[in-house]
């Protein structure tokens, strides 16, 4: 009966620890965020640096056309080859209310005009018109969006529209969208467009500003720690901010996401990120984890003349943006070497190194032999030797075994008789 009792309560612990979702990390410390949503990563490695409920579901209203924008960014050949805009480009924006960049049916613009739309004044027509152009429609081209989230190994991200309008299927968490964010800045098209803050279409007809960055410096709030960002708004979503920011000489990427306007915080979403920017400044900085020039590992190489070695050392001196209060002893370094033999050329590949802190990789580096190392004629020729030896020799000896045995066997039955 005791027995059952306690298979009972394991099965029951085991079927808790599957249904309870696990949380990646404790909320960060309270900072007065209006928002109830947040995280900063570091942009290069994408350490997480400050937490607000950053794994909840939440919407990304028009933060979405980051992702819509890296995704065609990545489909477009020629940036200033040019289209013309339709009535399909322009169906349903003003309906649901969208922003629009302002094109107007007929008119010819190029593809990065389309890019700058879709960011600055948050078209929803500079979107719907890269779907169309590039994908022949809408729903293609949000396939194509998911099919990256899936790429990005995103937890809980999916995407209905290229715009961001309000729908109950159309979600992410501030962690995926960092990572969204993250990857699109490694692009360096992505990337030019992210940080403009205003910008002309290519046939002059029309002026955009970023809004949020625009209304933050006319509310007297310094900007100049972000170095680019997308805002986002709808009634469900609230004010949700994506950006990339600099701290120190680092940076970083910080979502907001549901911030709300009041008397303090009239510009919610930016003063939210600025105050993340500054809990991270105070609690982080650049720390080093290697040292150029210390000596690893002195390599064996098989068959080298004068029994020569490899020694391998640090390639360079390297920091990474980590808590000030880190523990050297968290840092994980993982190396990995070749099995070598003679002749080796300068400049082959002998082993690598990659650095973790807290499953975060934050350095690689490869490691290879300055030198030209032969092969040892003598040892060779032992060699060879011994690869005859072994099988072949081994062989000779059993069938000469083999024979004698035999022979002396013979010898004693003559014997016998």
């Amino acid at each position: 009966m005791f027995k059952k009792i306690v298979s009972f309560i394991v099965a029951g612990l085991c079927l808790l620890a599957l249904i309870t979702p696990l949380q990646a990390l404790e909320n960060s410390a309270d900072i007065g965020l209006t928002a109830q949503y947040a995280v900063a990563i570091d942009a290069k490695s994408g350490l997480v640096l400050y937490n607000k409920n950053m794994d909840e579901r939440m919407y990304p209203a028009s933060m979405t056309k980051v992702m819509t924008t890296i995704v065609a960014i990545e489909m477009i050949k020629d940036f200033n080859a040019t289209t013309v805009i339709t009535q399909s480009d322009i169906d349903t924006v003003w309906e649901t209310g969208a922003s629009s960049a302002n094109f107007e049916v007929g008119e010819t613009v190029t593809y990065n005009d389309l890019l700058l739309g879709a960011i600055l004044p948050s078209g929803a027509d500079a979107t719907r018109a890269l779907a169309n152009n590039l994908c022949g429609g809408q729903e293609e081209f949000v396939n194509k969006m998911n099919e990256l989230a899936e790429k990005l190994e995103l937890k809980d991200t999916h995407f209905v529209n290229t715009t961001g309008i309000h729908d109950e299927n159309h979600y992410t968490t501030v962690h995926d969208m960092a990572l969204i964010v993250k990857y699109a800045v490694e692009n360096e098209q992505f990337r030019e467009i992210y940080s403009k803050r205003f910008a002309t279409s290519s046939n002059g007809l029309h002026q955009w500003v970023n809004k949020s960055i625009y209304n933050a410096n006319r509310s007297n709030i310094d900007t100049s720690s972000i170095l680019g960002c997308k805002s986002g708004y709808t009634d469900a979503a609230k004010n949700c901010l994506s950006s990339l920011d600099m701290v120190g000489n680092n940076e970083i990427i910080t979502i907001v996401g549901k911030s709300i306007n009041n008397d303090l915080k009239p510009r919610a979403a930016v003063q939210d990120t600025l105050d993340i920017v500054n809990y991270v400044s105070q609690n982080y900085s650049m720390q080093s984890i290697l040292v150029k020039g210390t000596e690893v590992k002195s390599l064996d190489v098989k068959v080298a003349k004068d029994n020569q070695k490899i020694l391998i050392e640090n390639q360079n001196d390297v920091s990474a943006f980590l808590p000030n209060d880190f523990n050297k002893d968290d840092l994980e370094y993982k190396y990995s070497f070749e099995k070598l033999e003679a002749p080796l050329k300068k400049g082959t590949k002998v082993g690598n190194l990659s650095i973790y802190y807290s499953d975060y990789l934050l350095y690689q580096e490869e490691y290879f032999n300055d030198i030209m190392i032969e092969r040892d004629a003598v040892s060779d020729i032992k060699g060879k030797i011994m690869d005859f030896i072994f099988p072949y020799g081994l062989a000779i000896f059993l069938v000469v075994l083999y024979f004698f045995i035999s022979k002396i066997k013979k010898h004693r039955k003559v014997t016998v008789k």
